[in-house]
């Protein structure tokens, strides 16, 4: 949203914005027509948003170098005022340029860059050629907000060439492309973008801000914690939704205090009493703590099957696990396996690093081979982990390598792996804000020390060390994964206190069995498997090392696609609970 000869343009990204929350566009709006009204803005990025906006220009030149080394690249240039880069890349256009790279456009109320041009072989007001538009994106599956993007780029371009684009394209991190018809959604744009410009040609008005998946990267995010703050919105309440927060304004219920302090046996219209009194109790904790109070846990009342009758019986050879993964490298990569275990009663800290994919593969390999040993000498431990990353990356690494992929079933289907994230929801409520690990550890831990104290922190650090090998940084990553690894033990053992003590451990008896002739058959179809693709990796055709792998990982695929607990997920970890 810019000013320009007296008016106001918009950019594709105003009317993303607005779909992801309508109150950061008034903000915009407000700054732009009222600064002295304005709230502070954050415009300045963390340094993980720093990590992810380098990485994102890193894949923008790769791809631009792959367009230009093709020939006929015209690069748009960056400087400059806008309608003589709108001239340009009009010009470029009508001679009929192979590629076009930051396309500029200028067409009001819209303006706005399109990372790429490419030119298709269809006829249009500029010859026998025409433009579809092209953005690079890091993501692994193209988003609703790249499409709704990249279809205003292809209005801009259709007002150019007399002709709507066929296609818009998503260039992703994987290097593969994403591609999709205009004609399936232009009637959602007309009405997308209808809503959008009557919202702002209201005055944008009638906005409040609440929390939505915008907020982590809004630069309005700390304006908005400073309002839900002094306003004591409900939305400050853990694991309170939007709409439980609009019915409980409409039964008069606006403020968190107001929540804490509300009758028990109060009905509120279209709300389960259960779901009230929890939402009660949460704020009743909460409340106390934000006004100075010490921390506070409740257990809550026991269910069968749900938090701490899913708690095993502790046992001395338990082992504690926690991966490090970096998003931003190309498909992902796990570079740091972390497991905690106590030798007799010395605590011990086994890990593995994983600086590429082929060390990933042997770091995963070691650590599951040596974890189903060690479980297999003492059949009563369990590997502990906080949050389901942990499993979802043993699944995706198996699949992904075609490795370990039974001796991975036998311990899941044995029920070997214990999420304490899963038993903590369900079992307590607590003063704090969030049920991350972090968070929980003002309970049982003391507080972190060092460099490095946060997820996000880990992957910052560890892209430093890739860039200056400094040791140092390394140690700093180790020492935050150890103890990582540490406080979920100690996590376990507060819950274990917690626990009542005449509930029964969990016991769900031993694992089913599979038919003696079905195990033989499948110890031989893997130790097939593994001779052909080791045959196919050792040969010399195809003449590259890694396409002879994938030829070798593709002999199983039938095999591997009749085990839908083993299939391949998204590689990028959710650090919420971390």
């Amino acid at each position: 949203m810019r000013h320009h000869a007296d008016a106001i343009l918009h950019s594709p990204s105003d009317l993303v914005r607005y779909f992801g929350c309508a109150h950061a566009t008034a903000l915009d709006l407000l700054r732009l027509t009222r600064p002295e009204d304005a709230p502070e803005r954050s415009d300045e990025s963390d340094a993980m948003g720093a990590l992810v906006q380098e990485a994102g220009l890193a894949h923008e030149e790769d791809y631009r170098s792959q367009l230009a080394a093709q020939g006929g690249l015209v690069e748009i240039p960056t400087e400059g005022n806008l309608q003589d880069r709108a001239a340009a890349t009009i010009a470029a256009m009508w001679k009929g340029a192979p590629a076009i790279f930051q396309a500029a456009f200028l067409q009001s109320p819209w303006h706005g860059f399109a990372d790429f041009l490419v030119r298709v072989e269809e006829p249009s007001d500029l010859g026998t050629w025409s433009y579809e538009p092209v953005d690079t994106k890091l993501a692994r599956s193209a988003k609703a907000s790249h499409i709704v993007q990249l279809a205003l780029y292809a209005r801009m371009i259709g007002a150019i060439q007399g002709r709507q684009p066929a296609r818009v394209h998503v260039q992703l991190g994987s290097g593969e492309r994403e591609s999709f018809r205009m004609v399936e959604f232009a009637h959602v744009m007309d009405a997308a973008i209808a809503r959008y410009l009557a919202f702002v040609d209201a005055a944008a008005t009638g906005t409040t801000p609440e929390p939505c998946s915008a907020c982590s990267l809004c630069p309005w995010l700390d304006h908005c914690k400073e309002v839900w703050e002094a306003e004591d919105r409900l939305t400050r309440i853990a694991g309170l939704s939007v709409p439980q927060a609009e019915k409980l304004q409409a039964a008069g219920i606006t403020t968190a205090a107001a929540l804490a302090a509300s009758p028990e046996d109060l009905r509120v219209p279209s709300m389960a009493l259960a779901t009230f009194a929890k939402l009660r109790g949460q704020a009743r904790l909460q409340v106390a703590r934000m006004a100075g109070g010490d921390p506070v846990v409740e257990t809550l009342s026991p269910e069968p099957g749900r938090g701490f009758a899913n708690l095993p019986k502790p046992d001395p050879a338990d082992l504690f696990f926690d991966l490090e993964g970096d998003p931003l490298e190309e498909g992902g990569l796990d570079y740091l396996w972390g497991v905690h275990y106590r030798d007799g009663s010395r605590p011990t800290f086994r890990h593995r690093w994983g600086h590429d994919h082929q060390a990933e593969r042997v770091a995963f390999e070691d650590t599951l081979d040596w974890m189903a040993d060690h479980l297999a000498v003492n059949p009563g431990a369990h590997v502990y982990h906080y949050a389901p990353y942990e499993i979802t990356a043993l699944r995706r690494l198996s699949t992904l390598h075609a490795s370990r992929e039974e001796t991975l079933d036998d311990l899941l289907r044995g029920r070997r792996f214990v999420d304490l994230y899963g038993i903590l929801r369900q079992a307590i409520r607590t003063s704090e804000p969030n049920l991350s690990l972090k968070t929980m550890e003002v309970f049982f831990a003391e507080a972190r020390e060092g460099e490095v104290t946060k997820a996000d922190q880990s992957v910052v650090e560890y892209k430093s060390w890739q860039a200056t090998g400094d040791e140092t940084t390394l140690q700093g990553i180790l020492d935050y994964n150890r103890v990582d690894c540490e406080n979920t033990e100690a996590l376990r053992d507060w819950l274990v206190e917690l626990r009542m003590d005449d509930l029964p451990w969990r016991d769900l008896g031993p694992p089913t069995p599979v038919a003696d002739e079905k195990a033989e058959a499948r110890a031989q179809a893997e130790q097939h498997a593994a001779q052909l693709i080791t045959a196919i990796e050792q040969g010399s055709i195809p003449s590259n090392a890694e396409t002879r792998a994938l030829v070798g990982h593709l002999t199983q695929f039938h095999r591997r696609s009749d085990t839908p607990g083993q299939c391949a997920a998204p590689r990028a970890r959710n650090q919420s609970h971390r």
